[in-house]
């Protein structure tokens, strides 16, 4: 059985061979085990309840303690943006962040000229990745980032 519409398999194939790259019969295996027991679908519905959850609860602590900052991007996945309220420095806020122990990165940081255009300062929140025990800390933490950064302007 073939993945690959057949106009793709010869220029697949001969990249495969360029780069020396295969996977051990064992690992193409187990995974088609996974896809065909549905195990794969069970994990994903697991998944997307777990970041659902945590969005949730990240939009919740932001509208109590961060009443002008704002929580966008799609609500699925496991980042979003955190707009951060009027005249709030990326930068400041993601130095704050790290002195907090919270890694983050300003939306600026992702753009190739270290410009977003017209766009609000945010930061990109992984919301995908404190442990589920360290998670409400990360997230206060942030807030408490983002609330020092604001009280100085």
């Amino acid at each position: 059985m073939g993945v690959l519409p057949d106009a793709l398999r010869a220029p697949v194939l001969a990249a495969r061979r360029r780069l020396g790259a295969s996977t051990d019969a064992l690992s193409q295996l187990a995974l088609a085990e996974f896809l065909a027991s549905g195990a794969y679908d069970r994990s994903v519905r697991g998944l997307r309840a777990r970041y659902r959850a945590r969005r949730e609860r990240f939009e919740a602590v932001v509208a109590e303690r961060l009443p002008d900052a704002r929580v966008s991007g799609l609500a699925a996945g496991i980042q979003c943006l955190l707009e951060l309220p009027r005249g709030v420095s990326e930068a400041r806020v993601v130095a704050e962040a790290s002195a907090r122990g919270v890694r983050t990165l300003g939306l600026a940081d992702y753009a190739a000229d270290g410009s977003v255009g017209a766009a609000a300062p945010a930061i990109v929140v992984g919301i995908g990745a404190p442990r589920e025990h360290r998670f409400e800390a990360a997230i206060g933490a942030l807030a408490d980032a983002v609330d020092a950064v604001a009280s100085q302007y």
